[in-house]
């Protein structure tokens, strides 16, 4: 995505446009990237896909345990075409130094008297870390614009989540995990399906994850909880170092 078509989703969220320390790999170059690759020392990748892949190849990485999720995988469960448009709500908020991208079935902000509200904030609490999480921007409706000629497919939509994403990280700087909770959050962002759920790959943009499923399916089916904890207990050290 180009950093022109970047910004424009930005400002659709209000987001003051803004020039990254790093370029984001897989990135259309722009002018004031390549200026700023003379004076900025880009920081090393997460894992082990190269920065300079293939455009076509979307920016995820494996990682080396029982959870490896292939490149190859990844790439096969990216839809390819921008022609169809995805709808969706989402929600990014930060508990501590952990983002939680959040599937909203009602599209609207959590509130603190939903069931699903208070079964985050038991949830954040057992992970140990405060369960009063902060919003973060607006809830993101996508498509974002109408009746406007603007690309708004599923690759657009993979780009710009991953973007939006990366813009808060690097605010927040000390950010250790995301959490990817729902379906549509992590096929949005990553691509990947209901068989990865409770994983933890390595994003070569985003870092360390977990794809968990939506706060509503964990309400219907408690059953999830237990697979659920076992991933985010094995995730607590990174986040309480």
């Amino acid at each position: 995505m180009k950093q022109s078509l970047r910004n424009e989703y930005l400002s659709a969220m209000q987001i003051t446009r803004w020039v990254p320390r790093v370029t984001l790999p897989y990135a259309a170059q722009s002018p004031v990237n390549e200026a700023l690759a003379t004076i900025v020392e880009p920081r090393s990748a997460i894992a082990s896909t190269p920065l300079n892949a293939p455009a076509s190849q979307p920016p995820l990485a494996t990682i080396t345990n029982k959870n490896t999720i292939s490149a190859a995988q990844v790439t096969n469960n990216v839809v390819e075409t921008s022609t169809e448009i995805p709808h969706f709500s989402l929600q990014l908020m930060q508990a501590g130094n952990c983002l939680l991208l959040i599937e909203l079935t009602q599209h609207k902000v959590l509130q603190i008297d939903d069931a699903t509200y208070q079964l985050l904030r038991n949830i954040l609490k057992a992970a140990k870390l405060p369960d009063s999480p902060k919003l973060l921007g607006e809830v993101i409706h996508w498509p974002l614009f109408k009746q406007v000629n603007i690309p708004q497919g599923v690759r657009q939509a993979q780009e710009f989540m991953q973007s939006y994403i990366t813009t808060f990280q690097e605010q927040l700087v000390d950010t250790k995990c995301l959490w990817l909770i729902g379906l549509t959050a992590i096929q949005v962002v990553t691509g990947l399906t209901a068989k990865h759920l409770y994983q933890a790959p390595i994003l070569q943009s985003l870092g360390q994850t977990l794809l968990a499923p939506s706060l509503n399916s964990l309400l219907e089916q408690p059953q999830q909880k237990a697979a659920l904890w076992q991933s985010i207990k094995q995730l607590i050290p990174l986040w309480q170092v």
